[in-house]
């Protein structure tokens, strides 16, 4: 680069700072928010990988209804695959502290897998000692008693050998990293932390269950992982049923089949945090496959523009530079370089700004529910290299296809401005009864608009694609303010699911309404149990529920859209939309189900219900009863403002869910999604006002000649203000226009790219959001028009009225 050259760019870059900061700030915004959302998934998934790896957290979990012994869990350790095998023993049990009674689940403190963490304090190192939940005690508890409480039945405090203990510690575990402990059948229904405690504090000579490591795991919640999970699946659940079948036959004289231990197998899949954990990384990654790359491909239009404008713009110098021998190179050097070092720091802030604040904000919001680990930070060079190459091709791309286009003509044509483009009728014109209504100025704004169709193009598509980051940002919000309006409120009716220990005839039925003060239409008795789903490379769980009456309306209400659905016939269900789509099964198809025997079924679906939490099959007591042999009352679903303690205190009673307990906790695992939804707005409402500012600040730049010959003609400053700005409010409602519509598809791709197997978004949005996005496009053009007025006041009409020649 010769001395000229670098002259006229530094000249270029401070005499048109603005221009130059628009293209940084427009690469920046891009590369940032494109990268950061991009790369969050990773980020999340690889913080709780190296957190799990270090706690050493489960594969498997066998639970079997006669425990393990010892030896068991020493076979179980021999087996090929295996690193380790550990027994666990866990038990709910109320425990009192400060002479307040809660229940909680009491852990054994485990040595090889589910290693918890002291966050303040220590681990439990005696029998009296023990480390308690750092989310339902704080750091002033540490030395305090707590105990087992006299209240916990017989059977309860006979599981363990002391009751009395003395917090060392509190800190957290691999099996609870969310905020969500788990239901119980003492207190209210929900735990309130977890308890470790010394093996031997327990009595039991048997064990819960038994945790099993893998000697080879691959990355978390990866394809390659869960085939491996699925390959040593039947493997290790065949041997724990014949390892606990053994000891029973050699103990036990009654070898009825319908008597044998049931041996059950869990995976990392089951545990809820672990779940919760992989469906709020998948919304994350869903919502980043499609809002960067539009949110980026705007970025790009408009700095692809803005570099073709300003060649267009200084065609007069290049005609200068060439008629005084200057190569094509050389001159094209300066726009190339301006650009392209624009870019450069634009990507370089964006890029490394982008991967650290992004998943950063998206980490604080999740820590609302998540709070086990770090994040670990690394650069994704591939990204960084298609980012880099992104902007570099958009910006010093355009610049050297402007000027190549250019430098082909003669200096003499250079020299001399454009042929104005012809004056043309427009459309608006031909409407006689609304053209005759415009003012002199409106009408020359509307045909400003329609003659210069390139800039109206660009300008209309740059606000419209913000205006559809608007839409999509607010709709998502939408999407997760219905999912749990829509499933508490308008598909499950009842207050609470109560479920029995023992079949509920009907005089025990009766009995239970007596005794709860419940009439007939206040609770719905249903046969209902867990079913799976196979599918091609692995199962989905649901419930499946055979109300006693058809009459359900009251307690579920079963609907497609306006549609009321019919109850299942005999060999027929109803499956929610959700189960449709994974299934890939409609009205009229069959779907697989199996039971937790084994024994699988086929079922012709009757019709799909609109559900977005779970999955569910409804089907008749007769269907139920012919598919799984079986049919027993354990479930009542009822409407009740009764208490889950007066419930529970009715002796079949073996739990009680509560159904707002459980919106409230879909509702605090969902708010973190608010903080993505706040990161996309406010990125939007930035790349949409650099936008404005920058289309426009081209748009008086390429008029300054225009301009002046008006204010020299006599017009006020708010005239001319208009004549300018005028155009820019019509853009935008044309632009807005557009972009409710492009918002309303990219919200709907959006939606159906976050893949939560659990969970159904709804693509609908509210007319509240299209209008707020509509409302925040034109804030943005108001308040860059009054930024644009100072720039139109300091046009000289002189210096702006000279001619070229």
């Amino acid at each position: 680069m010769n001395q000229v050259t670098k002259k006229m760019l530094l000249r270029s870059i401070k005499y048109s700072i603005s221009r130059y900061l628009a293209i940084f700030a427009i690469v920046a915004l891009g590369v940032g928010f494109f990268s950061g959302l991009k790369i969050s998934k990773k980020v999340m998934v690889d913080a709780a990988d190296t957190y799990f790896k270090k706690q050493e957290m489960f594969d498997f979990l066998l639970i079997s209804t006669t425990g393990f012994t010892p030896d068991e869990s020493a076979e179980l350790d021999g087996l090929p695959d295996i690193r380790w095998a550990e027994e666990s023993i866990s038990l709910d049990a109320l425990g009192i502290i400060n002479q307040k009674a809660s229940p909680y689940i009491w852990l054994s403190l485990p040595e090889k897998i589910n290693l918890p963490t002291a966050t303040q304090g220590r681990l439990p190192q005696t029998e009296g000692e023990c480390l308690v939940d750092d989310d339902f005690f704080s750091a002033e508890d540490i030395g305090k008693p707590l105990s087992v409480s006299s209240f916990n039945t017989q059977d309860v405090l006979s599981g363990f050998s002391q009751t009395d203990y003395t917090i060392v510690g509190i800190g957290n575990s691999p099996l609870y990293i969310s905020g969500d402990r788990g239901s119980t059948a003492l207190g209210n229904g929900i735990l309130h932390g977890f308890v470790y405690i010394l093996p031997k504090c327990f009595a039991s000579p048997v064990f819960s269950g038994v945790y099993l490591r893998l000697k080879e795991t691959d990355d978390l919640y990866s394809e390659a992982y869960e085939q491996r999970i699925e390959k040593q699946r039947d493997k290790i659940a065949e041997a724990a049923r014949t390892l606990v079948l053994a000891r029973y036959e050699a103990t036990s004289h009654d070898t009825r089949k319908e008597d044998q231990p049931q041996v059950y197998l869990f995976t990392r899949k089951e545990n809820i945090g672990y779940g919760r954990y992989e469906n709020d990384t998948e919304i994350v990654a869903g919502i980043a496959n499609v809002f960067p790359v539009f949110f980026f491909l705007v970025a790009i239009l408009v700095c692809v523009t803005t570099m073709s404008r300003m060649v267009d713009e200084e065609r007069t110098q290049m005609g200068v530079m060439q008629a005084m021998g200057y190569s094509t190179s050389s001159i094209a050097m300066k726009y190339v370089l301006y650009a392209g070092s624009a870019a450069l720091l634009g990507w370089f802030f964006g890029f490394f700004g982008g991967i650290w604040l992004i998943p950063q904000i998206i980490w604080v919001a999740y820590g609302i529910t998540y709070h086990f680990s770090e994040l670990s930070y690394g650069v994704d060079w591939p990204l960084a290299l298609l980012t880099l190459a992104i902007s570099l091709l958009s910006s010093v791309g355009a610049a050297e296809y402007s000027c190549h286009h250019e430098l082909q003509l003669p200096p003499a044509r250079l020299l001399r401005p454009r042929v104005p483009q012809e004056g043309k009728r427009i459309l608006p014109e031909k409407i006689k009864f609304i053209w005759k209504r415009l003012t002199f100025l409106q009408k020359v704004s509307v045909r400003n608009v329609a003659r210069y169709k390139k800039r109206m193009f660009m300008m209309v598509l740059g606000i419209s694609g913000c205006t559809a980051l608007l839409v999509a940002g607010f709709g998502i919000r939408d999407a997760v303010v219905q999912l749990v309006d829509h499933q508490y409120d308008d598909v499950l009716k009842y207050d609470m699911e109560v479920g029995f220990n023992t079949p509920m005839d009907s005089n025990a039925a009766v009995k239970f309404m007596e005794k709860n003060g419940l009439e007939d239409e206040h609770c719905l008795f249903a046969y209902s149990g867990g079913v799976e789903i196979p599918l091609r490379k692995r199962s989905l769980s649901a419930t499946v529920i055979a109300p006693a009456t058809t009459e359900i309306k009251s307690f579920f209400h079963l609907h497609r859209g306006e549609e009321e659905l019919t109850f299942p016939a005999k060999g027929e269900a109803l499956i929610n939309i959700k189960l449709s789509q994974k299934a890939g099964v409609g009205t009229g198809s069959f779907l697989v189900v199996e039971n937790s025997k084994g024994t699988r079924v086929k079922l012709r679906v009757s019709g799909v219900f609109d559900n977005y939490v779970d999955h569910y099959l409804f089907v008749s007591p007769q269907t139920y009863l012919d598919s799984f042999g079986h049919a027993q009352i354990k479930t009542a679903y009822i409407h009740t403002e009764g208490t889950v303690t007066a419930l529970m205190e009715y002796p079949k009673v073996s739990f009680v869910t509560v159904k707002a307990d459980i919106r409230n906790r879909i509702e605090n695992s969902m708010k973190s999604i608010n903080a993505i939804v706040v990161l996309i707005v406010v990125c939007a409402a930035a790349l949409a006002f650099i936008v404005l500012y920058n289309l426009t600040n081209i748009n008086i730049t390429e008029r300054l000649r225009e301009i002046a010959t008006i204010k020299v003609l006599g017009f006020y400053a708010k005239e001319a203000a208009s004549y300018v700005l005028r155009e820019n409010i019509l853009l935008t409602i044309i632009g807005a226009a557009v972009g409710l519509f492009l918002g309303k598809g990219l919200h709907a791709l959006v939606v159906n790219m976050i893949v939560v197997d659990y969970m159904f978004f709804s693509t609908n949005i509210t007319m509240w959001s299209f209008l707020l996005a509509a409302a925040l496009t034109f804030v943005f053009t108001f308040v860059v028009n009054l930024v644009m007025l100072s720039k139109l006041d300091k046009i000289h009409m002189a210096e702006s009225l000279k001619t070229v020649e």
